[in-house]
């Protein structure tokens, strides 16, 4: 399982990075013969091949026969963080691999998009490039041409949005995010997870939801990785064990409300000193902005928590030579 879900994450790292055709992690050298101790090298090479390269070939950008099928759903949410007496609508993209089977039990993956997107981004608007060229339409022909690949095992994604509206019709952002916290919890996980074949078998009490959090990851980028730190991570940890860090989280990206890696490692310790956390993936570049803020926030959780992370077994930091703020 492990594996499986880790490879799915990997396949969201692929959209994440494309702006970068080279990378570092600690060292990279091949001038030694490696010896993986807990899935990393003494020299930094990390066992895992997607996170020392970009397995990504041009046809992976291109459409194929056997893709996936894409949804619109619209659903009902209280104003959380505003006005919870009020309900407005909104709107999720939902991916269903090729094949998909009702039968079946899926792995579902929450991708959550930057400042100024909305959930149309990730499986519908970002193009795939290579260097400053452009391969393809979208990260969807990447998730279609993995499975088919079997690089990554069917499973369904999940793109929200954390961009809420207010009693007028205007876009808000929730500073803390907070209130995507509660939608999340309450009406996504809940909504989604009941309509499609997942490891939940139709029953979304809380407590199933927190049996099958192993079957549940959450990634997103730049804002959306501030999303995942302090409206998933530090909230809703018993539901999700997979966590996607790209281009972020920066404390100070967005105003007030930032996560700290303190505020992390309490969160850990007020959900569970024992919920286990499967892995942590930490994708930014050299020429990002948001870089100092994202390594403090991820080398504070792995220095801070000794016992709960290990570099290479569920914790990873990975950053691109000369990778800007960019999927």
């Amino acid at each position: 399982m492990a594996v499986k879900i880790f490879k799915t994450l990997g396949c969201v790292v692929l959209s994440a990075v494309i702006t970068c055709t080279c990378f570092s992690t600690l060292a990279m050298a091949d001038s030694h013969e490696h010896t993986f101790v807990e899935g990393i090298c003494e020299c930094g090479k990390y066992e895992v091949p997607f996170l020392t390269r970009i397995p990504i070939k041009e046809k992976y950008a291109k459409a194929i026969e056997e893709t996936g099928v894409l949804e619109t759903l619209d659903y009902t949410t209280p104003l959380y963080g505003i006005d919870e007496s009020t309900e407005i609508e909104k709107h999720l993209q939902v991916y269903l691999p090729y094949g998909y089977d009702e039968s079946n039990q899926y792995n579902v993956m929450y991708i959550m998009h930057g400042g100024g997107e909305s959930e149309y981004y990730w499986l519908n608007d970002e193009p795939v490039y290579e260097g400053t060229k452009a391969m393809g339409k979208t990260t969807r022909a990447v998730i279609d041409n993995m499975i088919a690949d079997g690089k990554m095992e069917p499973t369904i994604f999940v793109a929200p949005t954390y961009v809420t509206n207010d009693a007028d019709g205007n876009d808000v952002t929730l500073s803390d995010m907070s209130g995507f916290a509660q939608e999340f919890r309450n009406v996504i996980v809940p909504f989604v997870e009941s309509k499609y074949a997942t490891y939940c078998n139709g029953d979304v009490s809380e407590g199933n939801l927190i049996a099958t959090r192993d079957h549940r990851g959450f990634a997103g980028f730049s804002n959306g990785s501030r999303c995942a730190a302090n409206g998933v991570f530090m909230r809703n940890l018993d539901l999700v064990s997979w966590f996607g860090f790209y281009s972020g989280p920066d404390p100070s990206m967005g105003g007030e409300g930032g996560a700290t890696y303190e505020d992390a490692c309490a969160a850990i310790e007020r959900f569970s000193p024992d919920l286990d956390i499967n892995y942590i993936y930490n994708g930014d570049g050299t020429s990002d902005f948001a870089l100092e803020g994202h390594q403090t926030f991820a080398y504070g959780l792995l220095e801070s928590m000794p016992d709960r992370f290990q570099n290479g077994k569920n914790w990873c930091w990975i950053c691109f030579k000369g990778g800007s703020h960019a999927y």
